[in-house]
């Protein structure tokens, strides 16, 4: 962060962050730079509390198997995928404790806020209807991911699709010549049409892409960690998903 960053942070009223080791690195600058009336709300640990069933990772073996390297500061997480928002449910609940959170911080504006967290959450209905009628027009064989980090334990659980295999658990770390080799021999016994690669994720992305023209099969993207100027909200990038998704696994 630069410092006018960490000044900004000094100043706020309240703090938002994921949780569940998803952004330890910003943790760091936050914590000890915000002011001590100000309140830092844990989105996934509250979503937790109110009932959202947080799913374990599907490499948590992988990693005591050990990939090589480390995982990239910024980016450290245990046993629990806090990729919560990529179920459309969970960032209702995230949209939810935002809006609670900024009227108790801002009583004056506490109907403004309620009346836009009605409109969003309108919107993510709507978003979850669009969602559901595209992946399922997706054959019921060819409902299977590849793709270069576990993140997507919360998108294939509200969809019913399986994730059959990844490059590396985390961001950062690296995958061995065995792990490559396992992986696209997983390409070829499940049938898997395309695989996925993410944006944000440069070394990932370009091993899973030699996988798989190795295995002659289709390379598409799907968004899980970032913003861009295709995709510039989580509207959109659940949008972009959805019809990836149907495009490269013969849906339509």
């Amino acid at each position: 962060p630069a410092p006018r960053d960490v000044q900004r942070i000094t100043e706020a009223d309240l703090a938002f962050a994921n949780g569940l080791g998803l952004e330890p690195a910003a943790l760091k600058i936050i914590g000890p730079n915000l002011p001590s009336r100000a309140p830092l709300v844990r989105l996934a640990e509250g979503a937790e509390e109110a009932g959202v069933s947080i799913i374990p990772f599907e490499s948590a073996e992988h990693e005591e198997e050990g990939y090589e390297g480390e995982e990239e500061e910024g980016h450290e997480h245990g046993d629990e995928d806090p990729h919560l928002w990529l179920s459309i449910a969970n960032v209702k609940e995230y949209a939810r404790m935002i809006s609670e959170s900024l009227a108790k911080a801002d009583s004056e504006g506490a109907q403004e806020y309620e009346q836009n967290y009605a409109r969003y959450e309108a919107e993510l209905d709507e978003l979850e209807q669009y969602l559901k009628s595209k992946v399922a027009t997706v054959p019921a064989e060819r409902r299977k991911f590849v793709t270069t980090h576990d993140s997507l334990g919360y998108l294939t659980r509200d969809i019913n699709f399986q994730v059959v295999g990844f490059v590396a658990p985390g961001p950062g770390q690296e995958p061995s010549p065995t792990d490559i080799a396992e992986l696209a021999g997983t390409i070829r016994q499940q049938n898997v049409p395309a695989v996925f690669v993410e944006p944000q994720l440069g070394t990932e992305g370009r091993t899973l892409q030699r996988v798989a023209d190795d295995a002659g099969v289709m390379v598409c993207t799907l968004y899980s960690d970032s913003l861009d100027d295709k995709v510039k909200s989580y509207v959109d990038l659940m949008r972009f998903n959805a019809d990836e998704i149907a495009r490269c696994l013969g849906g339509t």
